[in-house]
C-alpha cells in the first residue's frame, strides 16, 4: 500500500504441506517436519538451483517452486529436478516480476497449476503449458484460491470517508468479478498522509481452501476460525479460549530492530536520506497481546494453526480436526529471516 513521501511496507515467501508433514525453506535448504505429533524435522536435501524463491508448495510426489517468473517442480523423493517453465513479462502466460518483492505464489490442484503474479493469474497445465489466464479486478488483491467454480481472494480497501484501511475477503466468479464480501479487518497501516501508524504487532487475515470449503481465521475476534461453503454461505464456526500471550518490552525492541533492518525499509532510507527520515513518517503502535492464530493451514482432515507463541527457537501450533475436535499441540522449528514485509503480501514461509 504506497503512501506519498511515507512508509510503505511490501514482499513476499512461502506455503504447503502433504498429511503430517510441514515444510520449511531455509535457502536453498529444504527441510520436512515428518512427524509433526512428535515435534523432530528430517533434512530431505538441498535445491542448489534456488536462490530466493518467492513461493513454495507441495502437491502429492512434487514440489512446486515459484522464482520470479520461473517455476521449478522437484521430485519429493529424491529432489531432482522435474521440469521447469515461465517467462518473465506482461504478455500472454507470463509473470510480471517486481525487484525485492516475492511477490508471485503458487496453488497445485490434480491437473492444473495456479501461477499468481501482481496483476494476473496464469492458470498453467502440469507440464507447463499456458491453460488460462484472468486479469485481476483490482490493484490491490494480495491472495487468490479457486473454491469450486468461484474464487475467494484477499483485497485491500480504502475507505476515503472513514479514513481507514482494510483488508477483505472477498468471494468473486470465475472471471474475478466480486460477488461477496466474508469478512474485513483493519489493516497494520492507518493514513493517507505522513504520519502513518503502523500496528507492530501484524494480525493479518489468513484462509485456506480444502475440499471445497473455505476455512478463514478471525484472530482480532479471538481464536475463531469460520467454515463457509463454495457459495459463501457459513457452515459453522470453530471457537476456543483465547489464551492471552503479552507483548513484553524484549518483544517490542526485536520489532523494532526488525523494521529497521528489514531490506525494503532500509531501500527507502536510502532514497529518503536515512532511517530518521522514515521514523518521522511513522508512528509505531504496539498491542498489549498477541493475536491468538498467526498462520493457518488445512490438510489430510486436519486444521493447522500456528500461534505467536515460541520458545527455544520453535512455534506452537494447534493440530486439530476440521471441526475444531481433538486439539493436539506441537512444536515446530521457527522460520527464520522472514522479511517483515514480506508477510504483507501473505506469501511469508508458512505451514503448508
Amino acid at each position: 500500500m504506497p503512501v506519498k513521501n511515507g512508509c510503505a511496507l511490501g514482499g513476499m515467501k512461502m506455503k504447503k504441506t502433504k498429511l503430517l508433514k510441514i515444510l520449511t525453506v531455509l535457502i536453498p535448504v529444504v527441510t520436512i517436519l515428518v512427524t509433526a505429533n512428535m515435534g523432530f524435522a528430517k533434512k530431505l536435501g538441498v535445491l542448489p538451483e534456488l536462490g530466493k524463491p518467492d513461493n513454495l508448495t507441495v502437491y502429492k510426489d512434487e514440489i512446486y517452486v515459484v522464482e520470479g517468473a520461473k517455476i521449478l517442480v522437484y521430485s519429493l523423493k529424491d529432489m531432482k529436478l522435474v521440469r521447469s517453465f515461465g517467462k518473465r513479462g506482461e504478455g500472454p502466460g507470463e509473470l510480471m516480476v517486481i525487484p525485492n518483492i516475492y511477490y508471485n505464489r503458487l496453488h497445485v490442484t490434480e491437473n492444473a497449476i495456479q501461477a499468481e503474479s501482481v496483476n494476473k493469474i496464469v492458470i498453467f497445465n502440469k507440464d507447463g503449458s499456458v491453460k488460462k489466464e484472468i486479469k485481476k479486478t483490482n490493484q490491490f488483491i494480495r491472495k487468490t484460491l479457486p473454491l469450486g467454480k468461484n474464487f475467494v481472494i484477499k483485497r485491500g480497501l480504502v475507505d476515503i470517508k472513514a479514513k481507514k484501511v482494510y483488508t477483505t475477503v472477498m468471494l468473486c466468479d470465475s472471471e474475478m468479478k466480486e460477488l461477496k464480501e466474508l469478512y474485513r479487518q483493519d489493516f497494520v497501516q492507518q493514513g493517507f498522509a505522513p504520519p502513518v501508524t503502523i500496528q507492530m504487532v501484524m494480525d493479518f487475515i489468513d484462509f485456506y481452501v480444502y475440499d471445497d470449503k473455505l476455512f478463514l481465521e478471525k484472530s482480532q475476534k479471538g481464536f475463531l476460525i469460520d467454515v463457509y461453503d463454495s457459495n459463501g454461505k457459513l457452515l459453522y464456526s470453530i471457537n476456543k479460549k483465547d489464551p492471552k500471550m503479552p507483548v513484553t518490552k524484549t518483544d517490542i525492541e526485536k520489532m523494532k530492530t526488525r523494521f529497521r533492518e528489514d531490506p525494503s525499509i532500509k531501500e527507502q532510507s536510502k532514497q529518503q536520506g536515512g532511517y530518521a527520515e522514515i521514523e518521522k513518517n511513522i508512528r509505531m503502535k504496539f498491542a498489549e497481546t498477541y493475536p491468538p492464530i498467526r498462520r493457518i493451514g488445512v490438510t489430510g482432515g486436519k486444521i493447522y494453526v500456528q500461534t505467536f507463541k515460541v520458545k527455544d527457537g520453535k512455534d506452537l501450533y494447534h493440530i486439530m480436526d476440521l471441526k475444531g475436535n481433538n486439539d493436539k499441540q506441537t512444536w515446530v522449528p521457527a522460520f527464520s529471516n522472514v522479511p517483515l514485509t514480506a508477510e504483507l503480501l501473505s506469501a511469508s514461509l508458512s505451514i503448508i
